[in-house]
């Protein structure tokens, strides 16, 4: 009977080991950016995988609206897609840098650069 309470323990404790869901943190979820960037030849399946749920999201929720770029993501959308909803974080910074840059440099064709950059994405990826 101690046998079997031993191993129902580990068991259980196996269990919840392999169903914990990662705990993400603005600093993490950089690092994890980082890496799906710069080493997109070497990614695992996962990694992957993992990116293309990143990237499907960003491309159906960045649009352009009045010359500005605009996310219409939400922190759920992202983990919802099993991602860290600090993407959503990143993302937001992101735009607001782009659209200070699209400002400072006086461009007009915002739309045509969105399109042209997610087909160059669609290309390269």
């Amino acid at each position: 009977m101690k046998h079997l309470f031993y191993l129902l323990f580990i068991l259980s404790l196996m269990f919840s080991c392999s169903h914990k869901q990662q705990e993400y943190t603005l600093e993490s979820t950089r690092t994890e950016l980082k890496e799906l960037i710069e080493n997109r030849n070497s990614l695992t399946t996962a990694q992957k995988a993992k990116k293309e749920r990143l990237m499907g999201l960003v491309m159906e929720k960045v649009t352009v609206e009045d010359g500005k770029v605009k996310n219409l993501s939400r922190p759920e959308d992202f983990s919802e897609q099993d991602l860290s909803s600090f993407y959503h974080d990143i993302l937001e910074e992101s735009v607001v840098d782009l659209n200070r840059w699209i400002e400072e440099e006086q461009i007009s064709n915002v739309d045509s650069l969105l399109s042209e950059a997610m087909r160059f994405y669609l290309l390269h990826q």
